[in-house]
């Protein structure tokens, strides 16, 4: 009994000294952190997510608020009030220190940018932009299909539910993919191929290509652009194929999901496409022909110029350039890439293939049987033959032990969602 009045007395007395010595302490107001938006132009979209509806587009020097950190998402507070979600990668900038990341901590959320230049994202991704429209003109393209095509086919709940269907480890590390992002440049020459590849004719099925661009938004998800827009087409031709362009739009045709088995098969040929949009591809062939290519710089401010000042002699004749540009990198996106490019975005697509839950031989096996089926009828799938690219992907899975086990294939509800359609 007297032990234990004892230790009650000493332990009342360590409670008032410590209250105590708060007391004497000066009263400490902790630091909101926050964060600067380093790029051009940042996104402020409605949830966690890059199907999330885009709520803001934020400038280069405004600075937001953290009020919560959701995986590689910021859910933060802007200078004029609202608040939304930001991608980590989009706000972080490396500083001179390799793999140091740089924030700026300030004691509130208000930046230098005033409210006025935050402007409201009121048609979801963005406008196509004069060149874009001025070339889909000269070549009597209609452009109004684009403003249904940019819209996320999708809500964020049937996303999820399907993305809850997918296993999710073992994962592999992915080195080597580029985390520069989609810049205005990418955009600008990437919607005016789009467009004409628009021309072949777009399968009307919007279940079809909700379901198809659930897919590939999976495979994004498991790339550094896990916040860019991508935009999943379905062509309506019987031929095999399959197309991207820069700025992420990526096309499938009706005939190449008809040589499918199942969704693996169709992620695989998906996360290919997703590889050469991360890496520049496009751009990268056409610099190998060009002698002289504009800077980003100068791409990121055009439109804005030529808004201001008009089509000058100058700006016209660099608009001439981009449409060359632009018809060049149509004519090698029909023709076939480099090998070089097409053997990398095998490397890495099957790498996404398998972190986001499918077997990781499914672009292997379409390719197998498309090329087996299509000898003697016409343009291969294939610039290169098949067996080779098959090769190079078992040495991928074999290099970095990629198992099947646990993974899927989901024939059944491939053939649900696309058989006889």
């Amino acid at each position: 009994m007297g032990i234990h009045r004892h230790g009650h007395v000493r332990l009342s007395a360590g409670i008032i000294l410590t209250l105590l010595l708060m007391l004497a302490l000066p009263l400490t107001v902790v630091k909101a952190e926050s964060i600067t938006v380093e790029s051009a132009r940042v996104k402020v979209r409605s949830g966690a997510g890059n199907y999330y509806r885009v709520l803001y587009l934020v400038p280069r020097g405004t600075v937001l608020e953290v009020l919560e950190k959701a995986g590689k998402w910021y859910r933060v507070k802007l200078p004029n009030g609202a608040t939304g979600f930001v991608s980590r990668r989009a706000v972080e900038s490396r500083s001179k220190k390799a793999g140091e990341m740089r924030y700026d901590r300030t004691d509130t959320g208000v930046g230098k940018v005033a409210s006025s230049e935050i402007m409201a994202a009121t048609k979801g991704v963005t406008d196509l932009g004069l060149f874009a429209k001025r070339y889909a003109k000269k070549r009597g393209i209609d452009t109004r299909i684009f403003e249904e095509l940019e819209a996320v086919p999708f809500t964020a709940d049937e996303y999820r539910a399907f993305r809850a269907t997918l296993p999710r480890r073992p994962r592999v590390r992915i080195r080597g993919l580029s985390r520069k992002g989609m810049e205005a440049y990418d955009r600008m020459i990437g919607r005016a191929v789009a467009l004409r590849l628009c021309m072949v004719g777009l399968d009307n099925d919007k279940d079809l290509r909700k379901y198809v661009s659930m897919v590939g938004t999976a495979l994004t998800d498991r790339t550094p652009l896990y916040d860019e827009d991508f935009v999943f087409i379905v062509l309506d031709s019987r031929e095999p194929a399959s197309f991207s362009t820069p700025g992420g739009y990526i096309f499938i045709t009706r005939g190449a999901l008809a040589s499918m088995k199942n969704e693996a098969e169709l992620a695989g040929v998906l996360s290919h496409e997703i590889i050469h949009v991360v890496q520049r591809h496009g751009i990268r062939e056409i610099e190998k022909r060009k002698t002289r290519i504009h800077s980003d710089m100068m791409m990121d401010s055009l439109d804005e110029e030529v808004a201001r000042h008009g089509m000058e002699r100058g700006n016209e004749a660099l608009m001439e350039e981009l449409d060359d540009l632009a018809d060049r990198m149509y004519e090698e996106i029909i023709s076939g890439r480099y090998r070089e490019s097409e053997e990398e975005a095998d490397r890495f697509g099957t790498l996404v293939l398998y972190n986001t839950g499918y077997v990781p031989d499914g672009l292997k096996n379409f390719l197998v049987r498309v090329e087996g089926t299509s000898a003697g009828k016409g343009r291969s799938y294939s610039r290169y033959p098949a067996e080779e690219r098959a090769v190079n992907i078992d040495r991928t899975i074999k290099k970095y032990r990629l198992r099947t086990r646990g993974k899927k294939v989901f024939r059944e509800r491939f053939d649900e969602r696309t058989k006889g359609r």
